[in-house]
């Protein structure tokens, strides 16, 4: 998995995603964190990717995300995704709204991240692997139905507080596979000559 991005990107291929039920937080009530807005770059990757992050509303609450990324015919290929972030500690939290193309699977994607000074975001995502292990050994609340790699694995804590309480917990920091990069700055020339053209 390249990023973050690559993360959210796997809207069509929820088997891959850990969910959650509750996003980490209070939905209804929490506040934007300003340290992750503006634009962001993969730091690294085989081609170029793109983070734009902002409140989700006037008020300041919720937040907005839109990845950004180069399709082969060198066109451009946008989603938008809403969720919610939280501040804790030495990090945050992500939660971002997950839906199937068909509805079957919905809930959280939960990502951990830390800010180094203004211009560096490092985002830590769920483990598929790690989370499943811990589910079947009944460390933690959730569902793990299949097998392998492409097993539908889901967290079940009941609650935005109760989901917090086990990230921050001993067995949750052993739930986030290696951090991604990411850079703050505007999208580099890819040195094609041409000019990509907006797609959906």
């Amino acid at each position: 998995m390249r990023t973050f991005l690559l993360t959210l990107a796997l809207i069509g291929l929820a088997s891959c995603v850990p969910l959650s039920d509750h996003p980490a937080g209070d939905e209804k009530n929490s506040e934007f964190d300003a340290r992750l807005q503006g634009v962001w770059r993969a730091a690294s990757g085989d081609g170029p990717l793109l983070l734009f992050v902002g409140p989700g509303d006037d008020a300041g609450h919720g937040v907005q995300l839109m990845t950004v990324e180069e399709t082969r015919d060198q066109r451009w290929k946008t989603v938008e995704y809403a969720g919610i972030s939280t501040r804790g500690g030495r990090h945050g939290f992500l939660s971002v709204r997950y839906q199937t193309t068909g509805g079957e699977r919905r809930g959280w994607v939960i990502a951990r991240y830390t800010l180094a000074g203004r211009d560096r975001l490092q985002l830590y995502t769920l483990d598929h692997t790690r989370l499943a292990a811990l589910i079947n050994a009944g460390r933690v609340s959730g569902r793990v139905s299949g097998d392998g790699p492409y097993a539908d694995v889901d967290v079940t804590m009941g609650s935005g507080a109760a989901l917090i309480a086990l990230l921050e917990s001993k067995d949750g920091q052993r739930l986030f596979g290696p951090p991604h990069t990411l850079v703050r700055g505007a999208h580099q020339s890819t040195g094609t000559g041409v000019t990509p053209t907006p797609s959906r």
